[in-house]
């Protein structure tokens, strides 16, 4: 798909991913690697009796970085030279992912502008959905500078 077509889809839904199980392992190693060790995220025993999910829950920059990664399951498909991260907006974690939980990504087209030369800076709503439950575990805009 070009980037012409693609900014057809402005204001539709594009994508819905496959789903991704959040396991203990997978957040240790987000703390380890963002030195976030709080006992939330990593002491099960302690979530038992002192945390209002009853285990341990995933940090909601681990939820908010896998944007990234359920997005490439589409972009990948697009005629892309490269594809760069510009930023994001109002970034909200609406409900904790609890650490077994499966969770996807949706993803609609907000906005697409054309850069000078050959490429657009999208403006893509994400939503991280928790399998079984209403509300998502992170919804942000993801703001991408997509060249072709």
């Amino acid at each position: 798909m070009t980037l012409d077509e693609f900014i057809k889809l402005e204001g539709k839904e594009f994508f819905v991913s496959r789903w991704l199980k959040i396991n203990q392992a997978r957040i240790d190693t987000f703390a380890e690697a963002t030195l976030d060790h709080q006992w939330i995220h990593q002491d099960a025993g302690r979530c038992k009796t002192d945390s209002p999910w009853g285990t341990t829950i995933a940090h909601g920059f681990l939820t908010l970085s896998l944007i990234p990664y359920f997005l490439n399951g589409y972009t990948s498909q697009l005629e892309l030279e490269r594809k760069i991260n510009y930023g994001l907006d109002r970034v909200r974690f609406p409900e904790a992912v609890r650490v077994d939980d499966r969770v996807r990504g949706r993803f609609k087209l907000l906005e697409a502008k054309h850069l000078k030369g050959k490429g657009l800076k999208v403006a893509i709503e994400a939503m991280i959905e928790i399998e079984g439950r209403e509300k998502p575990g992170c919804v942000a805009i993801s703001v991408l500078l997509m060249v072709g």
